[in-house]
Order: C-alpha cells, then structure tokens, then sequence
C-alpha cells in the first residue's frame, strides 16, 4: 500500500512539473558562428535534462565495462 502511495505521489509531482514547464513563457536562442537556433524555453529545459540524463547512463555504462568505480 505505501508503494503504491508514493508511486502515486511521483505521478503528481512529475504531472505538476511537466504543466509548470509547459506555461513558461519565452524562448532560447544559440548562437554559434552564423548559425542560430531559437527554441521554447521548456523544450530547452527537457533537452538540457535529457543530455544529462544520457551522459550520466553514458558514465555508468563505461564505469561497468571497465570496472571503474563511479560514485
């Protein structure tokens, strides 16, 4: 019963925070030498966390391969 209470209390904090980033306002540009790029200020926030969300399993994987203990 607890477990599925704070599986349900994961669910609402995650819904609460995806509809908080989806009403933030403005946007994101990147410049990099002549080119630009301009996107909404949530999809940068989600791209910004995925990328570290992928490095973070890239590490872990590595660590595993090599036998490198990573903390």
């Amino acid at each position: 019963m607890r477990r599925a209470i704070w599986i349900i209390a994961a669910a609402v904090v995650v819904v609460a925070a995806a509809w908080w980033l989806a009403g933030l306002p403005g946007t994101v540009s990147v410049s990099i030498g002549t080119t630009t790029v301009e996107t909404a200020t949530s999809l940068a926030i989600v791209g910004v966390v995925a990328i570290v969300v992928v490095l973070l399993v890239l590490l872990r994987l590595i660590g595993w391969v090599f036998g490198i203990p990573i903390s």
